[in-house]
């Protein structure tokens, strides 16, 4: 679709990966995580989702598209999965952190915990 290795194409390839995929990953990670714990319901893994998932895709729409860009511009297309599994390992340490994080309830709302805002304002 993109076939060119420039700046434009990178970005492009990054964003569109970020839309089209990671609301679907996010999404999935949380509720199926939810899911395996002893105990929890579907109305948890709702909850959960709902509670953390705009938090984990606002720092994944930062951390992503950056990877990516990287990725698609400056690295040989044979090194591409290898150089993109590294950084989704560390990402799948985040949404493991994201996940089991305790929410804190304030004005009525849950919210992530404070290291993790300050980790979201560091990273904008």
């Amino acid at each position: 679709m993109w076939p060119r290795a420039d700046i434009k194409s990178a970005l492009c390839k990054a964003y569109t990966e970020q839309v089209a995929y990671d609301p679907f990953a996010i999404t999935g990670f949380l509720f199926t995580m939810t899911l395996t714990e002893k105990g929890k319901t579907l109305e948890d893994a709702q909850r959960e989702v709902s509670a953390k998932f705009f938090d984990a895709y606002r720092i994944g729409f930062v951390y992503w598209p950056i990877v990516q860009t990287y990725n698609f511009a400056f690295v040989r297309p044979k090194n591409q999965v290898v150089v993109a599994s590294f950084f989704s390992i560390l990402w799948t340490a985040f949404l493991s952190y994201v996940k089991y994080v305790e929410l804190q309830q304030k004005d009525g709302q849950h919210h992530l915990d404070l290291k993790l805002r300050k980790l979201y304002e560091w990273l904008k």
